[in-house]
């Protein structure tokens, strides 16, 4: 109903981009997902899901319902939201403060989040008080937000020639990781500490995997500007030279010093017509 009340976009702009058939973007999908860094950022991104999926399902049955009673499940989730709002004011600021990314953000998230799962377990919430909850689902939103960001972040720099596939591909797999948590959530028999176990070794798993493919891109770029530097001094460094000689001639020499070791100056004597 939305969409057909808005206006059409051609009234506001003079370029619209072609839209590409879906066949197009279907196969756009399967090219990402052949991509070996893509398979090895699925575990991070499905865990991203998954872990929204449990706030959304056994954190409030089993700790805010269960403690504070259903009436705080909306003060508790607006916790959450103010959270991920929170973090993605810090996380802006702090990249442009410092000029570090997402290395650094995404280690900062994984050990809030294990901390915050550890507490999950031990945490008995009759023997707490009800700001603890809070503070928690505070915690919870913070943390996944700043994953949420990062990972996009990770995507649009290690994906740069198919942003749009990329993102699509990543929202597919959040997707399906948040309904199965959520499924999960709803069978009696899963005890909410089995789930919180998953994703302790998950999340684990995730970071291991993706501190590889981060440390893979840097190797490749580090070779890249080394090809870019050697090549560039190659080229910085050649000079021409010509020089009139006596006899009336020209001799041009082509000076190569700062060469690597074995190079050696060209020269080359011509008539006073070249």
């Amino acid at each position: 109903m939305a969409a057909s009340l808005v206006d059409h976009l051609t009234e506001f702009c003079q370029y619209v981009p072609d839209r590409k058939p879906l066949k197009k973007h279907m196969s756009s999908a399967l090219k990402v997902l052949r991509s070996q860094e893509f398979l090895m950022l699925v575990p991070l991104m499905s865990f991203n899901g998954f872990e929204m999926g449990f706030a959304y399902g056994s954190f409030t049955k089993g700790y805010i319902s269960c403690f504070l009673g259903i009436g705080s499940v909306g003060y508790a989730m607006a916790a959450f939201g103010a959270g991920g709002v929170l973090c993605a004011i810090f996380t802006a600021m702090f990249a442009q403060c410092t000029g570090r990314g997402r290395v650094v953000l995404l280690s900062v998230a994984f050990l809030v989040q294990e901390g915050l799962l550890c507490v999950f377990l031990l945490w008995e919430p009759m023997t707490g008080q009800p700001w603890h909850i809070y503070m928690m689902a505070l915690a919870l939103g913070a943390g996944i937000s700043m994953r949420l960001f990062q990972i996009r972040v990770s995507l649009a720099v290690f994906f740069p020639e198919d942003k749009e596939a990329t993102m699509a591909t990543f929202m597919f797999i959040h997707s399906i990781a948040l309904s199965f948590s959520t499924a999960l959530s709803s069978v009696h028999s899963f005890c909410i500490s089995h789930l919180i176990y998953i994703q302790l070794g998950w999340l684990t798993l995730a970071m291991i995997v993706y501190f590889l493919v981060e440390w893979k891109k840097r190797e490749e770029l580090a070779a890249l500007q080394a090809i870019a530097v050697r090549k560039g001094s190659q080229e910085g460094m050649m000079r021409l030279r010509v020089r009139e000689l006596p006899n009336g001639n020209r001799k041009i020499s082509m000076d190569t010093d700062g060469y690597p070791e074995g190079a050696r100056k060209v020269s080359l004597q011509s008539d006073s017509g070249c």
